[in-house]
């Protein structure tokens, strides 16, 4: 199951939410159209019933179960992450991402929270940002550079 979220914005500018559960997209042929037809139809039938305007929406696709099998590795904790600093290679805005529980040896040197993108992993992942991931406003990203950054690096 996938959901979605529909935002309203009432007369003073907050906003509220919907949210509603659809069928989950699979398959490489899945009918994308078909889905913002559902979207488009429990939108339109709350559109007839609210005075607020419709804002932006979102669409959590779960393509997986995942895992809810607790890591062997110890240092797998959500409060260490790898902070990657990236920025718009159009208007040069600087973003960040931060990716939980990092292997910190595929990544630095012992006692340097200044990650190093020489390991395949870390080629892997510069290359699936730059090629993957868009900025707010739709450009294309650089990384700038990663950080070990929580628990004691």
């Amino acid at each position: 199951m996938s959901k979605v979220t529909l935002s309203y914005i009432d007369h003073s500018g907050e906003k509220s939410s919907v949210s509603f559960n659809v069928e989950t997209p699979s398959g490489a042929a899945y009918d994308w159209a078909a889905l913002a037809a559902v979207i488009d139809s429990v939108n339109d039938a709350i559109e007839a019933v609210t005075l607020c305007t419709r804002g932006p929406e979102s669409i959590f696709v779960q393509l997986t179960a995942g895992s809810i099998t607790l890591p062997t590795d110890e240092d797998a904790q959500r409060e260490a992450g790898l902070r990657v600093f990236y920025h718009d290679t159009t208007n040069n805005r600087k973003h960040t991402l931060t990716i939980p529980g990092p292997d910190k040896s595929l990544m630095a040197a012992q006692g340097f929270d200044l990650v190093s993108w020489s390991g395949a992993e870390m080629v892997a992942l510069e290359s699936a940002i730059e090629t993957n991931v868009l900025s707010r406003d739709g450009n294309a990203v650089s990384i700038d550079k990663g950080v070990l950054i929580g628990r004691r690096n």
